[in-house]
């Protein structure tokens, strides 16, 4: 009777809006994937983790609430646990590969396991490539590869050794076709999709499973604080404007984890985009055209002129 009365909670919170009896059964697949098992968020002060870190604990699991920012992470895992859940705040930055292994190497020490890794820190530098410096560039690959792939490390070695678990490596809609004025986190969320889909190949003979989550646009801190360069913040605004609310993205991801989706696309626009980007090339490198252009016009005023040719 419990876990039948968690389940109707976690259907009332989680899905709303969607069929009674769909949604009943999606939730009850939620409940029996995530109940019970111990799930280490990373960036779960903000947006999408923390949207994750609040489902997560609604369904039963222990939730490590990660992230630089100790303060946000204690009163996050303070909320969860005033509304009947489990949960504990660690600090680190994922950036710090010595920090990352603490992390999960502490969670196993105090569980035993780790069922779920979900490396979901992140950060944005918009802007054209030609005004960007190489401390940008470092910037978003540091966080958004190398943290991933110190997260992804540490748990793989764990997970294997326990002989289960599932790594979550959430990218973006911009890893899975090319985004202008956003080349660098384009360009590490494409090595996020490869690395996640090769490791996944890999990973199964030892029992652990593998997930990359590519959203389109949500209203998160990562689009709102993204660094703008040589441009009006209007760029981030346009792009964060029709964005779906974290708790939406959230409840995708955990949909796509429960069915072991390799890759988690959504929404159906960005399917739309990523097969058109596939299937015509061409048409989808003139749509790029097209819209880098408006964009130039609408946010920073002139196209850039080309250089005189030489006489």
């Amino acid at each position: 009777m419990a876990k039948e009365s968690n389940s109707r909670v976690a259907s009332a919170d989680i899905a709303g809006g969607e069929h009674l009896d769909h949604r009943a059964a999606r939730s009850r697949r939620l409940y029996r994937t995530f109940h019970d098992r111990v799930a280490i968020v990373t960036g779960g002060t903000s947006g999408i983790g923390h949207a994750l870190c609040e489902t997560l604990g609604a369904l039963g699991a222990t939730v490590v609430v990660a992230g630089r920012n100790i303060e946000r992470a204690v009163e996050i895992a303070r909320l969860i646990e005033e509304r009947g859940g489990k949960a504990r705040a660690e600090q680190v930055d994922v950036t710090v590969e010595e920090g990352v292994t603490r992390l999960i190497e502490h969670t196993v020490a105090l569980y035993g396991r780790v069922d779920y890794l979900f490396n979901n820190a992140g950060v944005g530098v918009m802007g054209e490539t030609i005004n960007l410096e190489s401390a940008h560039w470092r910037t978003v690959i540091d966080v958004n590869l190398w943290g991933v792939i110190f997260g992804s490390s540490v748990a793989y070695r764990a997970m294997a050794r326990h002989g289960s678990g599932h790594i979550v490596n959430v990218a973006s809609g911009a890893g899975l076709f090319p985004i202008g004025f956003t080349v660098p986190y384009s360009a590490a969320k494409h090595a996020v999709v490869a690395l996640s889909v090769a490791m996944r190949a890999e990973a199964a003979a030892y029992g652990v499973k593998v997930s990359v989550a590519c959203p389109g646009s949500v209203r998160t801190n990562v689009s709102r604080t993204s660094e703008v360069v040589g441009a009006s913040s209007e760029i981030v605004e346009q792009f964060i404007e029709d964005g779906m609310p974290p708790s939406e993205a959230a409840r995708h991801i955990l949909f796509g984890v429960a069915r072991d989706r390799t890759r988690i696309v959504f929404p159906a626009s960005i399917r739309l985009m990523w097969w058109l980007s596939r299937m015509s090339p061409a048409l989808w490198n003139a749509m790029c055209a097209l819209h880098i252009r408006e964009v130039r016009r609408r946010v920073a005023g002139t196209e850039p002129k080309k250089a005189a040719a030489a006489a």
